[in-house]
C-alpha cells in the first residue's frame, strides 16, 4: 500500500472518530438538557440502614422521569414546574387544576395531590427488586420530600438487637409501657410485624403503604395496657383514622363512631388495630404474635362468646371481624367491627393525648 493511500485511510478514521465524537457529545448535551428539566434527587443519609440506603440509591439511577411506564403526563408536567418555578408554584397549579376538576365533579379532584406527592416514591419502589424489599420492608423506610426545587429522599429504620427468642425489633423513639407494675420498653418479634403488616396493609411493599405500616411500627409512642384471657399481658396498637380521604376514616369513622358522634376539640380519631400478647425478655416487653379484634383470647372474642347470638351467628360474627386485612373488614366485617364497639369494646376514639411522634 502507497503512503499516500495509508494517510488517506488514516485521515478517513479521524474523521470518523470525530463524528463519534461529536455524536456522542451532542447526546450527552441532550440528555443533560432534558434532565435538567426535572428535579434533582438528593439522598440524605443521616439515618436509616446503609444497606437499604444503597439499594435505594441505584433504584434512583433507574428512575427516568421521562419513561412513560412510570410517569404520566401529570406526573411530567408537575416535576418540571418543580424544577423551573419551585415548590409553591406547583403546589399553586395542583390546588388550580384539583379546583377545575372539582367543578366538573371529576373523581380525580380529591386524589390529584396526594397521587402527584406519591409518583415519584412508587415509581422508585418498582425499581426495587420485590426481594430487596422483602428483606428491609418495614423495619425501613423512605419518604419523598420536595424542597424548594428539588427531591430529597430521607430514610427511617428501626433498631435491632439479638435476643434469646429470635430478633428485637424496636422503635427508635424507644416507647414505654407498664404491665405487671414494671415499665418496659416496647418491641417485636419478626412474627407480630408480619402479621401487624398483614393487618394494616398486606400491599406494604409499596410506596405509600410501606410508610403507613413503617409509621405505626416507627413512630407510635403510646400502647394501650391490656389483658388478654385468661391473664396474659399484651398492648393493644391503635393507629390514626382521622384523614378523611383514607379507607380507615370511612371504615371507623364514618361507619362504626358516626361523624356526628366526633366531638371538636376531643382530638383526633384512632381505630384499635389489634392486641400483641408479650413475652418479657431483656427489659423489652416483646410482641410474640399479633391477634386481630375478635381472635380467640381478645375482648371482643369474650364478648361474642358471653352474647345471646345463636352459635351460628357467633361464629360468623368472628369470622368476618377477624379477617386478616382492612380491605376484607370493608367487604364483609364492619358490622362485627361496629357491633365491638356498640357493645363494650371500643374499636373508634378520639385521644388528646400524643400517639404519633412523627
Amino acid at each position: 500500500m502507497s503512503s499516500t493511500s495509508k494517510q488517506q485511510r488514516k485521515q478517513k478514521k479521524r474523521q470518523q472518530k470525530n463524528i463519534e465524537q461529536r455524536k456522542r457529545t451532542e447526546a450527552i448535551k441532550r440528555q443533560r438538557a432534558r434532565q435538567s428539566q426535572y428535579p434533582v434527587v438528593r439522598i440524605d443519609d443521616t439515618y436509616g440502614d446503609p444497606r437499604f440506603i444503597e439499594a435505594v440509591k441505584l433504584a434512583a439511577t433507574r428512575t427516568d422521569f421521562d419513561n412513560p411506564e412510570l410517569f404520566g403526563d401529570a406526573d411530567r408536567a408537575f416535576h418540571k414546574i418543580l424544577r423551573a418555578d419551585g415548590l409553591g408554584e406547583a403546589a399553586r397549579v395542583v390546588r388550580a387544576v384539583s379546583l377545575r376538576l372539582a367543578l366538573d365533579q371529576h373523581p380525580a379532584a380529591n386524589v390529584l395531590a396526594h397521587t402527584l406527592a406519591m409518583s415519584y416514591g412508587e415509581a422508585l419502589f418498582q425499581q426495587i427488586p420485590e426481594d430487596v424489599r422483602k428483606r428491609f420492608l418495614p423495619y425501613n423506610d423512605m419518604r419523598v420530600d420536595f424542597t424548594a426545587r428539588d427531591i430529597v429522599l430521607r430514610f427511617s429504620s428501626m433498631n435491632r438487637k439479638s435476643g434469646d427468642g429470635g430478633t428485637i425489633f424496636y422503635s427508635s423513639r424507644r416507647p414505654k409501657i407498664s404491665l405487671r407494675d414494671q415499665e418496659w420498653k416496647v418491641a417485636f418479634s419478626r412474627h407480630a410485624i408480619e402479621r401487624i403488616c398483614a393487618r394494616l396493609n398486606p400491599r406494604y411493599l409499596t410506596y405509600a403503604a410501606a410508610g403507613d405500616v413503617h409509621a405505626v411500627l416507627n413512630t407510635c409512642i403510646w400502647y394501650e395496657p391490656v389483658t388478654l384471657f385468661p391473664n396474659h399481658p399484651a398492648f393493644a396498637i391503635w393507629d390514626t383514622c382521622s384523614n378523611p380521604t383514607n379507607l380507615s376514616y370511612q371504615l371507623f369513622v364514618r361507619e362504626v363512631l358516626g361523624e356526628r358522634n366526633v366531638v371538636p376539640g376531643n382530638g383526633p380519631c384512632y381505630h384499635r388495630v389489634g392486641y400483641c400478647p408479650v413475652v418479657f425478655e431483656d427489659g423489652f416487653a416483646k410482641a410474640k404474635t399479633f391477634l386481630c379484634p375478635g381472635y380467640d383470647t381478645t375482648p371482643e372474642y369474650g364478648l361474642v362468646r358471653k352474647s345471646r347470638m345463636s352459635a351460628l351467628d357467633k361464629d360468623l360474627m368472628i369470622h368476618s371481624a377477624s379477617s386478616s386485612d382492612l380491605l376484607h373488614i370493608a367487604d364483609e366485617g364492619v358490622e362485627a367491627i361496629k357491633w365491638f364497639h356498640e357493645n363494650g369494646v371500643l374499636q373508634v376514639k378520639q385521644m388528646r393525648h400524643k400517639v404519633f411522634d412523627e
